[in-house]
């Protein structure tokens, strides 16, 4: 599913930041809000790290805005993460 996602993500037009723009396709939409659900639903659940910033990146090149929730706590751990000399995993 999240191969199906990057994949029509590749295919959308570059959006402005936070706009949601259609494929032109319903049933690849369709598939974007369906990937855009699961990751959702997945990194409310506890994933972290590297699944998380992936996911995040994802997100953030469907249309969704920087400054959504989700997308801010990833790029908050994975400063968080990088800060210092050493990277902590």
């Amino acid at each position: 599913m999240f191969g199906l996602l990057c994949t029509v993500a590749g295919q959308m037009v570059q959006a402005a930041e936070g706009e949601r723009r259609s494929t032109t396709v319903p049933r690849f939409d369709a598939a974007v809000e369906k990937g855009l659900a699961y990751l959702r639903q997945e990194r409310t659940a506890g994933t972290h790290g590297g699944e998380q910033v992936l996911a995040a990146y994802a997100m953030y090149k469907c249309g969704i805005a920087k400054t959504d929730g989700l997308i801010q706590k990833a790029l908050a751990e994975a400063a968080g993460r990088s800060a210092g000399p050493r990277y902590q995993p």
